[in-house]
């Protein structure tokens, strides 16, 4: 009875609209346009979209950034909404770190992306040395 009650309540979820992943309204060459526009990142971010979406070309928000942009506050703004550093492009390998290695001219960006990719790395490896810890922790017990 339960199975069906909660079969039920998901197709009626599903039905009216509700769905766990937003839609995109912003196509990748509105923000490549306004990759310098903080105001306007800001905005599709404020629309619930997962930062780390792969947009055209398998490219993250932060890693356009990384190619195009010259604001540090756009991606500043992007980090801020909990963009992976780490993450990488689906197709070619690149973070964006790498992607910002390339470019000239654009040092406080690449420090500020620098800076993510560390604080990343640091965290998963904490993350990774704490579950071993518990992991031996239960073995031991």
């Amino acid at each position: 009875m339960k199975k069906i009650l909660y079969l039920l309540a998901l197709c009626i979820l599903v039905l009216s609209g509700c769905t766990s992943n937003k839609v995109n309204p912003y196509p990748s060459s509105y923000l490549i346009e306004n990759i310098n526009n903080v105001q306007a990142i800001d905005d599709y971010l404020d629309t619930g979209v997962y930062v780390d979406k792969p947009l055209k070309n398998s490219n993250t928000l932060l890693m356009l950034s990384a190619k195009y942009s010259t604001d540090v506050d756009v991606v500043k703004t992007i980090l801020a909404y909990g963009a992976d550093a780490t993450k990488k492009n689906s197709k070619t390998g690149l973070t964006a770190l790498d992607m910002i290695s390339l470019r000239h001219g654009v040092d406080d960006i690449y420090k500020v992306i620098y800076d993510a990719y560390q604080n990343t790395e640091e965290k998963k490896i904490k993350t990774y040395v704490k579950g071993t810890i518990t992991i031996r922790k239960n073995i031991y017990l």
